[in-house]
């Protein structure tokens, strides 16, 4: 899985790459502000997440390795009035899961067993905004652009633990109930084709594919609660840790025009 993902992550810098190459000699001029509203569905996908589950896995007995990801949603508000540069506003929502069971010997060598029940989940809203780079070629234009902003986050993580010990500590319960807001920087790149004008209503305006990364900076104590159920505690849990930083994310949406006859105006366009 981790291959897969780091293939993806590599497809994606290309993508970005070779899309930066066409910004130069832009020579169209809007002549005035254009404003879009976009809705896009896709996928994030979990990269680079082993800095909170190679504990999970090797001190707490773990079997899975990652989280699973699901459909993901995004909207934004699109400025543009300068020609090779747009202004957006986007807010997005991605869900991760983790759901696993094991068993774990209670100590070495003493063929006593506790089965372990968890479950995880993340649930993001990161609001971004966007600068991008645009070059126009006649109906479909390339963008590549940086983001900064914040993710609101909302994580859970429920264990359930049937130990054969009388008055055993380890008695799992709620680890992580937490919602917190978090610094997030983004990446995207993607290609837009606008329709003929006379082929679509005259508020669509066309579709776009889009390709992105984005660092959250989840970064805490995620093992806080279950220090005092584990004796002796490895050092590794006394360590603030990384939950789900990166994601790749894919996307497919459409653009919609908006009025901005008003604004247009105070521009004196």
């Amino acid at each position: 899985m981790n291959i897969y993902k780091n293939k993806l992550l590599s497809i994606l810098i290309i993508f970005c790459i070779c899309n930066i190459r066409s910004f130069v000699l832009c020579q169209n001029e809007l002549g005035k502000i254009n404003l879009n509203f976009n809705f896009s569905v896709g996928t994030s996908i979990p990269a680079f997440s082993q800095g909170f589950l190679s504990e999970y896995t090797s001190v707490l007995g773990g079997k899975k390795e990652d989280f699973n990801n699901y459909s993901s949603f995004a909207a934004s508000l699109s400025a543009q009035w300068i020609e090779f540069l747009k202004f957006s506003l986007q807010v997005s929502a991605n869900r991760f899961t983790l759901q696993d069971k094991f068993s774990k010997e209670t100590y070495p060598t003493s063929g006593t067993w506790r089965n372990f029940s968890e479950d995880m989940s993340v649930s993001d809203v990161p609001i971004l905004l966007f600068v991008d780079l645009v070059h126009f070629y006649n109906k479909y234009k390339v963008y590549v652009g940086g983001a900064l902003g914040g993710s609101f986050s909302m994580m859970k993580w429920s264990e359930i633990v049937d130990s054969p010990l009388n008055n055993d500590i380890r008695v799992g319960g709620t680890i992580i109930n937490k919602n917190s807001l978090f610094f997030a920087i983004g990446l995207h790149s993607g290609i837009s084709l606008d329709f003929d004008k006379e082929s679509v209503p005259s508020f669509v305006k066309g579709l776009f594919f889009e390709t992105n990364i984005l660092f959250v900076d989840r970064y805490f104590d995620v093992f806080e609660k279950l220090r005092n159920q584990i004796l002796p505690v490895a050092n590794e849990l006394n360590e603030n840790k990384f939950m789900i930083p990166i994601t790749v994310g894919f996307q497919l949406g459409i653009m919609l025009n908006l009025e901005s006859k008003q604004i247009n105006r105070v521009f004196g366009n």
